[in-house]
């Protein structure tokens, strides 16, 4: 099992039918589970790589001043705050998408083989173990909704900061 959570509360009367279909309706469950997550992790690479370009032309846009022959020295620790600050927002993304333990659909005949006697029984074990896969994805999906919007609001800041201490000036 995907991790030691409390097996579900079998009802005395539960028949093989209904666990065909608990079964049924978890995989979907986590195919659907699968499909929410590759999603979310191709908007963290965006954002991580929005973020990026961006810093990459605030810090661009700092040295560009810095060169200038009397530089404003406001305007460049400002580009230069927000340049870091996306930079870091940027990194913060891209570790929401970084590979993790996820639990699709299927299993190794091998990890079945221990109840091979009893199909029964293979069901109800796979029921259960859908039911602790279904909360570890889950848990791997709200930590990587939080890197995400860490991300997103670290780089806010960070041109709001940075920006409007180039505007405002000394």
């Amino acid at each position: 099992m995907a991790s030691p959570i409390p097996p579900l509360n079998w009802h005395s009367q539960t028949t093989d039918e209904a666990v065909v279909e608990i079964v049924r309706l978890g995989e979907a469950q986590l195919e659907d589970q699968l499909a929410a997550a590759i999603a979310s992790d191709a908007r963290a690479i965006n954002q991580a790589s929005i973020f990026a370009a961006m810093s990459g032309g605030l810090g661009a846009g700092a040295i560009a001043v810095a060169q200038m022959s009397s530089p404003a020295r406001h305007i460049v620790a400002g580009l230069a705050i927000a340049a870091a600050l996306t930079l870091i927002g940027s990194f913060v993304s891209r570790h929401a998408a970084k590979p993790i333990d996820f639990y699709p659909r299927g299993y190794r005949p091998a990890k079945l083989a221990a109840f091979a006697q009893d199909p029964a029984q293979i069901r109800k074990w796979v029921a259960e173990d859908i039911n602790c896969r279904l909360l570890d994805n889950q848990g791997s999906m709200v930590r990587s909704a939080r890197l995400l919007a860490t991300g997103f609001w670290m780089s806010a800041i960070g041109l709001f900061v940075g920006l409007s201490l180039a505007l405002i000036g000394p």
